[in-house]
């Protein structure tokens, strides 16, 4: 059961580079695109 935590270091990750502004819209969505395959 290791997805929970990788699945929180992927968002933790994600809000970072937000907050930093490294992240474009498009990077973003693949990146919530791939987590959110990863789950299923």
């Amino acid at each position: 059961d290791e997805h929970p935590q990788i699945l929180f270091q992927g968002i933790l990750s994600i809000m970072t580079l937000i907050l930093e502004e490294e992240v474009t819209q498009p990077l973003l969505d693949v990146i919530l695109q791939n987590l959110l395959k990863d789950e299923k």
